[in-house]
């Protein structure tokens, strides 16, 4: 009975009623779609505070000022080898199965006219 009062589980069925109401009743899907990109906006609202948070407490627990810059420093080289890596990775994989080769599609033949429709007209923004 803990389980099914466990967070992990109480996500999992929510996964697997959302896709089943997706594949059963797409309609109804289509409606709560605003409910699902609220939910995703609280999430990104909620996400640096809780990073910040968790620095914060964690810097805080530590007491000892030089063994938080050691930690700090093989935090950043581990963040920079694993970038390195997924860069590196990325390259060569699409240096191997070059995707959109072959598909021959001329960019002056392009009609621009349902990204204005799509956009309205408005500018890129980096705020998503």
């Amino acid at each position: 009975m803990t389980f099914v009062k466990s967070l992990f589980f109480q996500i999992i069925a929510a996964v697997i009623i959302g896709i089943g109401v997706g594949i059963l009743w797409p309609d109804l899907g289509s409606l709560l779609q605003p409910l699902g990109t609220g939910f995703i906006k609280l999430i990104k609202m909620l996400i640096a505070p809780l990073i910040f948070m968790v620095i914060v407490t964690g810097i805080a627990k530590m007491g000892d000022l030089k063994s938080v810059g050691r930690i700090g420093l093989k935090a950043i080289l581990w963040f920079e080898l694993a970038t390195t890596v997924a860069l590196v990775l990325g390259l060569c994989t699409a240096n191997l199965l070059r995707p959109g080769a072959g598909m021959n599609v001329d960019p002056a033949s392009i009609d621009a006219s349902g990204i204005e429709a799509k956009t309205k007209g408005s500018e890129a923004s980096a705020h998503g």
